[in-house]
């Protein structure tokens, strides 16, 4: 995510960055099922209140800001402005429908009810059917 860049609004990472670079960064989470890890450039973590952080379990909602070849990324609606993930495996049941949804979502596109798969890093499912 942009955030854990350390990027201002407008800065071009590909202007900030090259490939074989080495930089420092920080393990933020891992999801063994998935095999992601995820990294973060900012060496010390933003601090967010108890009562701001959007809890394991819980249903938000958000707003598409941008796709990526393996997740949506989203905004969620919450006091401290936080960014989550909906990976594709759980935006749909099925691959072909997931692909499907995937096509059309375009950035802005509200989802109402997203269910918070881990709480901190705000993995998030689509989870319509159950809901």
């Amino acid at each position: 995510m942009r955030s854990e860049l350390g990027l201002g609004p407008g800065d071009d990472p590909n202007s900030m960055f090259h490939v074989g670079q080495v930089v420092k960064c920080r393990v933020t989470g891992s999801s063994p099922a998935s095999r992601h890890v995820n990294l973060s450039l900012q060496m010390r973590p933003v601090r967010i209140s108890e009562d701001d952080m959007v809890k394991l379990g819980s249903i938000v909602s958000g707003v598409v800001e941008g796709l990526t070849s393996s997740a949506v990324v989203i905004n969620v609606n919450s006091k401290a402005h936080l960014k989550g993930m909906i990976f594709n495996e759980h935006l749909a049941d099925h691959h072909e429908r997931a692909a499907l949804l995937k096509s059309i979502l375009k950035p802005g596109y509200k989802f109402d009810q997203l269910l918070v798969l881990v709480q901190g890093l705000v993995f998030l499912a689509w989870l319509f059917k159950l809901l």
